[in-house]
């Protein structure tokens, strides 16, 4: 077991982490071997852009009905506004974004 932060923006940067040969070979640190896993990613991989997403998308559930990965936590961030509007990217928010929405009283 490892209780390890896994924060990625892109799902095929799992892969070598949580597929392939095992450590020291390889980077699969877990010593996963779910086939259902490998197989749906290696469909993803081969579709670009938002194609791929649903097989993604499974491709992490079967991690997770497996029982391969648990999710336990996710840090909740609290981002409030007046007046303004902001963006939030990668699950972050942009300062460089703040655009002032209404005029001050």
């Amino acid at each position: 077991m490892d209780w390890a932060p896994l924060g990625v923006t892109l799902p095929t940067q799992l892969l070598g982490a949580l597929s392939g040969p095992f450590t020291p070979d390889g980077g699969n640190f877990a010593h996963l071997a779910n086939k259902e896993y490998e197989r749906l990613t290696a469909e993803a991989v081969r579709l670009p852009g938002a194609a791929g997403c649903a097989l993604w998308a499974r491709s992490e559930h079967a991690l997770v009905d497996s029982g391969d990965i648990v999710p336990v936590v996710d840090k909740t961030l609290t981002i409030a506004a007046h007046n303004a509007t902001f963006r939030i990217t990668a699950g972050l928010f942009d300062p460089t974004s703040i655009r002032m929405t209404g005029g001050q009283k």
